[in-house]
């Protein structure tokens, strides 16, 4: 174990900072074999909290668009969670299953939300990016000239573009 009980396979995977200017970012294992991986809020302020454990290939923080629901997958379970959010806190509740990637193909990786509340996510390994209404359900499904689809953003003067960034299948 590292000095102060960290363990060397954890890795950092995938962050966003909440609109209060939080990170959030989740922690892996470096194997992709155990769940021994966390979700961690770094406030402003310093302050860092754990807001959930057992985490096995974290990807994916977002949130709804009134900050109520914040998103995170676990990509080794092919499981994206909603959990509610508390934006004056920081913390979250009630995590259940929001939407299974295994029909799609793939592993959820990076994910961003809309304005209208669609919540966009590359399936990596799936050569797709998938919108989920708010209620977990598909509301479209672009195909990707790419295998490795890795993450989504939303760019351009008005916010309509969809950038899709993807992996090297040299480095996998």
């Amino acid at each position: 174990a590292l000095p102060g009980g960290l363990d060397p396979r954890i890795q950092f995977n995938d962050g966003k900072v909440d609109r209060r200017g939080r990170f959030v970012v989740g922690s892996t294992d470096s194997r992709m074999e155990q769940p021994i991986g966390d979700i961690y809020s770094l406030g402003a302020d310093g302050s860092l909290s754990v807001i959930d454990r057992g985490i096995c290939i974290s990807n994916g923080p977002c949130w709804s668009p009134d900050d109520r629901t914040f998103y995170f997958s676990d990509s080794i379970l092919n499981r994206i969670y909603a959990y509610d959010y508390d934006i004056a806190t920081g913390t979250v509740a009630n995590r259940r299953i929001f939407a299974d990637t295994t029909a799609l193909g793939g592993i959820p990786d990076g994910a961003t939300v809309d304005s209208d509340g669609l919540m966009w996510m590359a399936i990596c390994e799936g050569a797709k990016v998938v919108a989920f209404r708010p209620d977990g359900k598909v509301e479209r499904i672009v195909d990707m000239p790419v295998k490795l689809t890795a993450s989504v953003m939303f760019g351009g003067p008005d916010l309509d573009l969809l950038y899709v960034t993807s992996i090297d299948p040299a480095v996998m």
